[in-house]
């Protein structure tokens, strides 16, 4: 059983540690909706070898459940069966640490990762509007040719002053526009989670062949 190999592992484990993946088991009936309710035995058993090893389980930033049956109306069921779980005295170790659900389409499994660092606050401020890098898709963006051949015309005589101006004037041009992507592609993926997430709703792919 699952909690026997758990409780193997721990024993056997002499430093802090961090154990992810597939349980395929819940703690309680709050990480499962529809079907019939899980057998308390089980996810007592569970709940102990957490307890025992003093484990912290850590909460996703997005999304809860991470299975899915692929059934429709009542005959839907969702569980959150995967999960990191890390060791409760270190996890303070972590303040940047974010965990997050990838929505899978052609699995009734999602993936999870775990990022320790998270959205760690850089040592040291720069500006990111100062420092153009070129990406292969703005070759044939309209906007971008522009800029280059306003600020070549406008910049010094000297090729290299001229050079340094449109990496200026694309940088504060990159910064806008990757910020509008990000925003752009957060919006989308909220909305994605919020369908995948809802009641009885779950999105499939349906293949069919020519």
């Amino acid at each position: 059983m699952l909690v026997n190999v758990l409780r193997r592992v721990g024993q056997s484990v002499t430093e802090k540690w961090i154990i992810g993946g597939d349980f395929n088991a819940i703690l309680d009936n709050a990480e499962k909706e529809g079907g019939r309710r899980k057998p308390s035995a089980l996810m007592e058993d569970f709940r102990e070898v957490v307890y025992e090893f003093s484990m912290a389980d850590l909460k996703t930033d997005n999304g809860w459940f991470t299975w899915v049956n692929n059934r429709d109306g009542t005959a839907l069921v969702k569980e959150r069966v995967d999960r990191f779980l890390m060791s409760a005295n270190v996890v303070a170790r972590f303040p940047f640490m974010e965990t997050k659900v990838i929505h899978q389409s052609t699995s009734d499994h999602d993936a999870i990762i775990l990022d320790t660092e998270g959205r760690k606050p850089r040592d040291r401020y720069r500006d990111p509007r100062l420092c153009f890098k070129y990406d292969i898709c703005w070759a044939k963006d309209v906007e971008a040719k522009k800029i280059i051949k306003e600020a070549w015309q406008k910049g010094s005589t000297d090729i290299m002053g001229k050079i340094e101006m449109v990496g200026k004037k694309l940088g504060g041009w990159q910064y806008k526009k990757l910020k509008q992507m990000r925003t752009q592609m957060g919006t989308l993926q909220a909305n994605i989670n919020k369908v995948i997430d809802s009641q009885g709703v779950r999105m499939r792919v349906i293949s069919s062949k020519p």
